[in-house]
């Protein structure tokens, strides 16, 4: 789970065949590709980098050559899916805001229909290699664990990439396989206890912060103190006039008060917040459609957006199902609370949207 803005793979280059360039029309129909992933930190990105695991690849789609040429869903391998984005006629910069959400679609419709990779490589000292590829769009996602913790976030990449390059080497920034917290904690059954919104003057204190750019991240993320108690942020949703603050820690006592950080950060992207099914605070989750809006403004002032893409019931027991302890995730947010009756949980994933203010 990544910051997209920094990892993101090279422009999909490709989408330039749609505009009739002369870059595009330089396109070679080569079958000889490489794709080279490396997995850690630094200017050489081999520093603390992932060790063990393997990362598969999916040919997303190929290019036509007969003809105007452009991307070709039927010739990759989701071919016989139907309800996909119609690829070839996004714009780059749609293609580059939507490449995580397109990426958990792609990988959820993997998993439904038991589409394998067309690839998988073994991770050897923070390096992965795929060979004898075709031009074309590919997902990459990590499908075995690291043994040091490590993750790398699912990601579509072009080949040839941005510069023209038919040897792709690419450099998504690795982050934290979460460690397993305690259980979820329960909630108060039915949802029937209201609590107050939270103060004016919280609420003010987040958004009196000035925007200033966001630190290199340790994974750690900075706090305000409000109050007497520690924050990370101020959660929004507009479309149900929800705007809550999110404590640090949780705790049964500070629950009753607001949302918590549960595990994880944002600037890992496996940020996940619980908090109470009360109307006050994360009943409207419930009812809440696939592809409502979310933001999240840091103590730094930015305001971080995310898109709903999923919605799961666990038990309360399965803190593997919000830590990814059961493999790589595809989300990057995960808000929890508790069902009507408090037997279950209900787990909203979000992947973060590129799309401006």
């Amino acid at each position: 789970m990544r910051n997209k803005t920094r990892w993101l793979a090279l422009l999909l280059a490709l989408l330039m065949l749609l505009c009739g360039t002369a870059a595009a029309r330089a396109v070679e129909d080569r079958r000889d590709c490489s794709i080279t992933l490396l997995l850690g930190e630094g200017e050489d990105h081999l520093q603390n980098p992932l060790r063990g695991g393997k990362i598969s690849l999916y040919c997303v789609a190929g290019v036509r050559f007969d003809g105007e040429l452009g991307y070709d869903l039927s010739l990759g391998q989701f071919a016989a899916v139907t309800g996909l984005p119609a690829i070839a006629e996004l714009t780059t910069q749609e293609l580059d805001r939507q490449n995580a959400s397109l990426s958990a679609a792609l990988l959820a419709a993997a998993k439904e229909q038991g589409i394998t990779p067309m690839q998988v490589a073994a991770v050897t000292d923070g390096k992965v290699q795929f060979s004898e590829l075709p031009v074309g769009l590919y997902l990459l996602t990590q499908t075995e664990r690291s043994e040091n913790g490590r993750s790398m976030k699912s990601f579509l990449l072009s080949v040839p990439d941005g510069s023209g390059a038919y040897d792709v080497v690419a450099a998504p920034k690795p982050g934290f396989q979460a460690s397993a917290p305690e259980p979820v904690p329960a909630s108060f059954p039915h949802g029937t206890n209201v609590r107050p919104n939270p103060t004016e003057e919280t609420v003010a204190a987040f958004r009196s912060v000035e925007a200033e750019p966001s630190p290199e991240p340790d994974f750690s993320m900075p706090t305000m103190e409000i109050d007497g108690a520690p924050y990370v942020g101020l959660l929004s949703i507009p479309s149900v006039s929800l705007e809550l603050p999110v404590a640090a820690q949780w705790s049964e006592e500070q629950l009753q008060t607001g949302p918590c950080a549960y595990c994880g950060s944002y600037y890992s992207d496996d940020l996940t917040v619980i908090g109470h099914n009360y109307r006050s605070q994360f009943r409207p989750l419930l009812d809440l459609s696939i592809g409502t809006e979310l933001l999240l403004t840091t103590v730094n002032g930015e305001v971080l957006r995310y898109l709903v893409t999923n919605r799961e019931i666990i038990a309360p027991t399965e803190v593997e199902r919000l830590t990814g302890e059961t493999g790589p995730d595809d989300w990057d947010l995960s808000l929890v609370t508790c069902t009507l009756g408090a037997q279950s949980r209900c787990v909203l994933r979000y992947v973060r949207s590129l799309g401006g203010a």
